[in-house]
């Protein structure tokens, strides 16, 4: 019966990993959140998904907030270039985290993973990643 099980569950995981090297091979262009917008909620539009121009090879998304004092909030998305800033270089620190608590600030925020700047964030790979762990895992505990 434990062969039965290890069995299953290596099959099971050799399945996972293949389906995941599957849809890694066939990832869309890079993606992001792009166009302005003058609410948080207005920003979250999943109709603000676009592919990245052709042009360049972008690999990274940029959001710049300018919040004035008098409430006016103006938000631009678009897809850019990293490195992302000279900081980038060395450790990544997001410029909006320091300056949100100003009453009026600009700032650029830049992540690099497709559809990064939106309101959601992680990944789908994540949990194709647990599933392989968990069952190796099991693939091993059943061999003793």
């Amino acid at each position: 019966m434990k062969i039965m099980i290890s069995l299953v569950l290596f099959i099971l995981s050799l399945f996972a990993a293949l389906l995941g090297l599957g849809l890694c091979s066939s990832l869309p262009s890079m993606q992001c959140y792009i166009g302005n917008c003058t609410t948080w909620q207005d920003c979250r539009s999943l109709q603000l998904i676009a592919d990245c121009p052709p042009d360049q090879a972008y690999d990274a998304c940029l959001t710049s907030i300018d919040q004035k004092a008098n409430g006016r909030l103006t938000i631009t998305k678009k897809c850019g270039l990293s490195p992302c800033s000279l900081s980038d270089l060395n450790s990544w620190t997001d410029e909006c985290d320091r300056k949100s608590d100003e009453d009026s600030y600009t700032c650029t925020s830049c992540c690099r993973e497709t559809q990064c700047n939106g309101s959601i964030k992680g990944t789908p790979w994540a949990g194709m990643f647990l599933l392989i762990l968990v069952l190796n895992f099991l693939w091993f505990y059943y061999q003793k």
